[in-house]
């Protein structure tokens, strides 16, 4: 369980929805008329599925100040809809030392299937 403060005018989290139960987007900041909100993903192991799942994602464009996060369960996982987010793990320099998926059943099977993304503002 999580205990948020009401202290300096913050709110409690508001949560936006969840679908299949493999996202949730929650509004974790909201302070004058600045909201900041977060969406964490569980994509779909099946590859097959992944372009589906990416495409019930639509309404995180409407969104400004957002942080996408989560198991993708895909490496290279592309939509326009990350075209304005940023990698923090390349922002921090980190691009090809980690992986933060080991298959052990599968030698030297790795990857980076876990991701942080921020909204590029200009």
């Amino acid at each position: 369980m999580t205990v948020f403060q009401t202290a300096f005018g913050l709110q409690p989290p508001l949560v936006i929805m969840v679908v299949d139960h493999n996202y949730i987007l929650v509004e974790i900041l909201n302070v004058m008329t600045e909201k900041l909100y977060l969406l964490n993903i569980y994509g779909p192991p099946q590859k097959t599925l992944t372009s589906a799942f990416v495409d019930t994602l639509p309404i995180i464009r409407q969104i400004t100040n957002l942080i996408v996060m989560g198991d993708f369960n895909c490496t290279k996982c592309h939509n326009p809809w990350l075209d304005n987010m940023v990698d923090v793990f390349e922002i921090c320099g980190q691009q090809n030392s980690k992986f933060t998926y080991i298959n052990a059943s599968r030698e030297n099977s790795r990857s980076r299937i876990d991701k942080i993304f921020i909204r590029n503002n200009p």
